[in-house]
């Protein structure tokens, strides 16, 4: 399967309404890869790749969607409370200044803080397949 690339608000409508708003999905991995090595003659620093790959698994429909942010900006990740539902209701996926910003609890607004769970990306695709698991 190949990555679908979002361009525009139009196509970022299109992959929420195609995944319910990923409405009662739950975030299964989140894996980033900075580019960085330590392999090269001597450490290479520098985040040429700065990609993380988000699972999101159980999507109301029976779905799954992996979103993969290149050229990130910044990413938090926050654990959810051991006795609140990790299931996603409301999640904001927006483009704001050229950037694209993603929430899975709508949690973020003009503020980026420490509390919450966020990735703001240069750039973003998907893949969508059908799920392999039943709840």
């Amino acid at each position: 399967m190949k990555f679908k690339k979002i361009n525009n608000e139009e196509e970022l409508k299109e992959l929420m309404t195609e995944t319910n708003d990923f409405h009662d999905g739950v975030i299964n991995s989140v894996k980033y890869r900075s580019g960085s090595t330590g392999y090269c003659g001597g450490t290479c620093p520098f985040d040429s790749l700065a990609r993380a790959d988000v699972l999101i698994e159980g999507i109301c429909g029976g779905i799954d969607v992996v979103l993969r942010f290149d050229k990130v900006k910044r990413i938090n990740i926050v654990p959810i409370k051991e006795d609140y539902s990790t299931n996603i209701f409301d999640a904001l996926l927006i483009i704001k200044n050229g950037l694209f910003i993603f929430s899975p609890f709508c949690d973020v607004k003009d503020e980026m803080d420490n509390n919450s769970t966020y990735i703001i990306s240069e750039k973003l695709s998907y893949i969508i397949k059908k799920s392999k698991k039943t709840r």
